[in-house]
């Protein structure tokens, strides 16, 4: 009897004898293009053999005004810019998808203006939130899908606030600055992981862009310290519910030790 896809997948996952290949493809908005207009195809190109879905759960958000005004006062914004959810300026590219980031965070000194700043609401994680994440899961499962708890990342989170360079010499000039920063993503990270746990998800799905084009952007060792743990923890709070949950760890770029 042939596997379904959601069977395959999981067959994959559990290092066991799947029926096919399970693989993803995507393109950057530009080659995406490009390839579209080569092969003379109105449809995305991306191929999706992975049958995944990120699940999710509505929730009311407290409607509290977050003011990001003062991390750019010193910074006028062209036309077009923006300013997301999580306070990062973006400046669109005229060069492919590369938008320049504005760091909200790169002229913090103390650990307390990483608590004082205004972090976007977060979930609730009470029953009724809950339950609905659990629905979103178990609707993706009976549909022949993996139930995907998209986490997201923690170092890369950290540097689109901070700044690549300030948070890799924060590991060593200011660590009480790098940790409060890391610690916070980490908190939500961990509250997040916890829900999925709870509501059944196949798999987590985490990562940093930790790689360049011939080695890691840090070091192993630096990695270990400072990374992994952090991790570790996301990780456990899912497994604390369901500790069979399968953990995709992407990552950019060369990332061999």
């Amino acid at each position: 009897m042939a596997m379904t896809r959601r069977e395959n997948c999981l067959a994959v996952m559990n290092r066991d004898n799947p029926e096919w290949v399970v693989y993803h493809i995507s393109y950057t908005p530009d080659l995406d293009r490009r390839v579209r207009e080569n092969l003379k195809v109105a449809d995305s190109v991306h191929q999706h053999a992975f049958p995944g879905a990120g699940i999710s759960a509505p929730y009311q958000p407290s409607g509290r005004k977050r003011d990001f005004s003062k991390y750019y006062e010193d910074i006028k914004l062209p036309e077009g810019a923006y300013i997301d959810g999580m306070g990062i300026g973006h400046i669109p590219s005229s060069k492919y998808h590369f938008d320049k980031y504005i760091f909200p965070m790169r002229n913090f000194a103390d650990p307390i203006e990483v608590e004082e700043y205004p972090w976007p609401d977060e979930p609730p994680y009470d029953e009724p939130y809950l339950k609905a994440l659990k629905e979103c899961a178990d609707n993706f499962k009976a549909q022949d899908l993996i139930a995907v708890a998209n986490i997201g990342s923690i170092f890369e989170t950290s540097w689109y606030l901070r700044g690549m360079d300030n948070l890799l010499a924060d590991f060593v000039l200011n660590e009480d600055l790098a940790s409060a920063l890391l610690d916070r993503i980490t908190e939500m990270s961990v509250r997040s992981a916890w829900a999925a746990g709870i509501a059944g998800a196949d798999m987590l799905g985490t990562g940093d862009d930790v790689g360049m084009q011939n080695r890691m952007i840090m070091s192993p060792d630096e990695w270990r310290k400072w990374i992994k743990p952090r991790f570790a923890k996301v990780i456990s709070a899912a497994r604390e519910n369901k500790p069979d949950i399968h953990v995709k760890y992407h990552s950019d770029g060369f990332i061999e030790p």
